[in-house]
């Protein structure tokens, strides 16, 4: 970088350039870790698809690279899956029913991986019907107050509560 100076024109000269880079950290949490409406044309007879989103971490300390996620049935220490995925939303494929799953997000930097944020729910079939992928309804989850989804071939919206104690059936019009 060339400088003068205006004026008498006596100073003149060049700088050295240089690059400044700041150091990456290990990223906060991700933010807002919730189940999406399933939508039933996404099942198969064999597996579910439980679609999921999140958002970036509120402290990213440097440029997300992408998320980790992986998931389990509650009763096992075992993980089912886990992937590498730079999306903020992912399918998970759920392949028991009347069984309760847990989800791990975690976002990376080039530092690494940050602290999991924990997602559980269960998968069951409405009451009174033989269980069927398709018939999927999606009985509680830990994280949200509440919310709603839609089962579109049974005509079904489940309500559910974070305290469990609540979990209304209701048939859409």
């Amino acid at each position: 970088m060339e400088y003068e100076t205006t004026g008498n024109d006596t100073l003149h000269g060049s700088t050295d350039l240089y690059y400044v880079r700041a150091a990456e950290g290990i990223p906060g949490r991700v933010r807002n870790l919730k189940l999406n409406k399933s939508q039933t044309s996404n099942h198969t007879n064999e597996y579910a698809v439980i679609p999921i989103t999140w958002d970036k971490p509120a402290a990213p300390r440097g440029l997300i690279a992408g998320y980790k996620i992986r998931w389990k049935l509650n009763k096992s220490p075992f993980n089912i899956f886990s992937v590498r995925h730079c999306g903020k939303s992912y399918g998970i494929k759920v392949f028991s029913h009347n069984e309760r799953y847990t989800v791990f997000v975690s976002a990376k930097t080039m530092a690494g991986y940050g602290d999991e944020k924990e997602l559980t729910f269960e998968v069951g079939a409405p009451p009174g019907k033989p269980f069927q992928f398709s018939h999927l309804v999606l009985l509680s989850s830990l994280v949200q107050s509440r919310c709603e989804i839609w089962c579109s071939r049974l005509h079904l919206v489940v309500i559910y509560h974070i305290d469990n104690r609540c979990c209304n059936l209701r048939r859409n019009p």
